[in-house]
């Protein structure tokens, strides 16, 4: 037994109920799908793999550690003055361990080869008494091998920068050289 009702304000009412519902069904699916496909896409990162910065010096691996204010790896890109500065950090060095590899490129116009005069390179070694740095740049060379500038907002937060880079830095007062090599970074602004 099915219990139907004539009456012709109750079948008005919820026909004209149905279709309100679906057209708010139709139209929410519609803005849903538009919100989604205008979203700011994302830069493709070609280096999915690895997010960061290591290096070896002289033979022996980096190895890059944060801590609370101390962040592990850093970059730092303005295009008003073309200039990009990579760092990585031993936040946690112990005594006579690495503790610092840092570069900036000067002029800095894209992928490319970068070495003097247009990097300044820096290692700095905690010693069992002080930071040494090794400030003497014998040479260098940086290999930036992808770069996207920040197209989507004024504090430059949505590009990246990966690359290869290797130097030499020595020490007046130790006379001592310090070897980096097989330096990979791969960072997103």
């Amino acid at each position: 037994m099915y219990l139907t009702c004539t009456s012709p304000f109750f079948t008005s009412f919820f026909m004209q109920k149905g279709r309100l519902f679906w057209n708010l069904f139709v139209y929410g699916a519609v803005l849903f799908f538009l919100g989604a496909c205008c979203k700011e896409p994302e830069p493709d990162i070609p280096c999915d793999d690895f997010i960061g910065f290591s290096c070896k010096v002289n033979g022996e691996p980096f190895k890059t550690q944060g801590n609370l204010g101390c962040p592990g790896f850093t970059r730092w890109y303005n295009p008003n003055i073309k200039q990009l500065v990579i760092d990585g950090a031993n936040c946690n060095a112990r005594a006579n361990e690495p503790a610092w590899v840092n570069f900036t490129l000067f002029d800095f116009d894209g992928p490319g080869e970068y070495s003097l005069p247009r990097v300044k390179s820096n290692y700095t070694y905690r010693s069992e008494i002080d930071l040494i740095k090794y400030d003497s740049i014998i040479s260098t060379k940086v290999y930036v091998t992808g770069f996207v500038e920040d197209n989507y907002s004024a504090d430059f937060t949505n590009g990246y920068v990966e690359g290869t880079f290797e130097f030499i830095q020595y020490n007046d007062q130790l006379k001592d050289t310090a070897y980096i090599t097989n330096g990979r970074f791969c960072m997103r602004f």
